[in-house]
């Protein structure tokens, strides 16, 4: 977000531009591109002793609505730590 103090470097817009040409202009699939998401839940096992599923593993580019779903979760977990604390 905002506009970066720094120029692109050429070999992302060289990809980006391709990409471009062919055709590659449209939103990615909601869950994100399965082989995606596999290499990372196999980079989060493998590198990061993180055990992950598919489903956690999702992508989206939706990231204000990403972010608004952290907000209400880090909401109920401090509501739940304050129910049990009482």
């Amino acid at each position: 977000m905002g506009d970066p103090d720094f120029s692109t470097p050429p070999a992302i817009l060289d990809v980006a531009i391709n990409a471009m040409r062919e055709g590659l202009t449209h939103y990615s699939p909601s869950r994100g591109y399965l082989d995606l998401r596999l290499a990372i839940a196999s980079k989060l096992s493998h590198n990061n002793n993180v055990s992950s599923s598919l489903i956690s593993s999702m992508l989206t580019e939706q990231t204000s609505f990403l972010a608004l779903e952290i907000r209400n979760l880090a909401k109920l977990a401090l509501a739940v730590v304050i129910n049990h604390l009482q």
